[in-house]
């Protein structure tokens, strides 16, 4: 179940959850990204106008035509302009990777190794994220990488806050990340996840992203009563396996707690032991190509 601080998230209306934001120094949502958002949910949204407001950012268009060509979208040709770009990605693909380029520019800081080293895993997990839900078939692909981007970005605005916290969540992390955001509430007075879900939530994500933001380290029945159960159980599930297959190639300790996430994360998913070494095999390929 959510915690009062998780249930306070969900009922917060977008007004007062972007007042709470500013309250807390995080970056309110750039215009770009709102004006992005509204035409993309437009019933006929203009592309015209979707590519002149992406050509104003000459790095963010860049980026996109990159990411609709790396090997998770599966384009047997490459594309080359921004437009084909935005045709073969599709307007919800887009205003999920501006989400996801704007967030990662915001809160980065150059010269700030734990940042840069948070930046670095969160885009691989983020990666291994979208390719679970198009595997797995339980969540929306276009969703899926936003909500990873999302999922811990609390971090860093914790790291810039406290100047004690990398020290702290390592020290945790070495003996168990179990109950993490409950010690973060007691030392800090707010958590990681709610402050990334409240991120998301006045960045105009939609529920079923910025819900298992806030929720990601919650067990067990999660948000039953919501519409948005399932997906947020789902996304909650993936990002736990992302964690784990990403943990276990870089050779971190299979610790009893992380054994407890993975069988959670399988149980939860209904893959089977070797479903789960197929996936972590096609992952590997994935990450080592070019």
């Amino acid at each position: 179940m959510a915690t009062g601080f998780e249930a306070l998230l969900v009922n917060l209306e977008l007004c007062e959850a972007t007042r709470v934001v500013s309250q807390l120094g995080i970056p309110p949502c750039p215009a770009l990204l709102a004006d992005l958002i509204q035409e993309a949910e437009q019933p006929q949204p203009d592309r015209r106008w979707v590519l002149q407001l992406i050509q104003q950012d000459r790095a963010l268009a860049e980026a996109l035509i990159a990411a609709v060509n790396s090997p998770l979208c599966g384009l047997r040709y490459k594309v080359h302009t921004l437009n084909a770009a935005v045709t073969f990605g599709g307007l919800k693909y887009c205003a999920n990777f501006v989400a996801g380029f704007m967030l990662r520019r915001a809160l980065h800081a150059p010269g700030n190794p734990e940042i840069e080293s948070f930046w670095k895993g969160t885009a691989e997990r983020s990666f291994v994220i979208a390719y679970l839900a198009r595997e797995l078939g339980v969540s929306d692909f276009d969703d899926a990488p936003t909500f990873g981007l999302f999922r811990n970005c609390g971090i860093p605005l914790m790291i810039s806050k406290h100047p004690d916290y990398p020290v702290w969540r390592m020290r945790e992390q070495g003996r168990s990340m179990s109950d993490i955001t409950a010690k973060e509430r007691k030392r800090y007075g707010i958590d990681h996840a709610l402050i990334g879900g409240l991120l998301a939530r006045s960045w105009c994500m939609p529920k079923y992203v910025w819900l298992p933001v806030s929720l990601h380290h919650v067990r067990g029945e999660l948000c039953e009563d919501d519409e948005c159960a399932e997906e947020a159980r789902n996304l909650v599930a993936i990002g736990m396996l992302a964690d784990c297959i990403t943990r276990l190639r870089r050779g971190a300790p299979q610790t009893e707690f992380w054994e407890s996430e993975q069988a959670y994360a399988l149980r939860s998913l209904g893959l089977l032991p070797q479903e789960h070494a197929d996936l972590r095999d096609d992952v590997a390929l994935l990450l080592e190509a070019p």
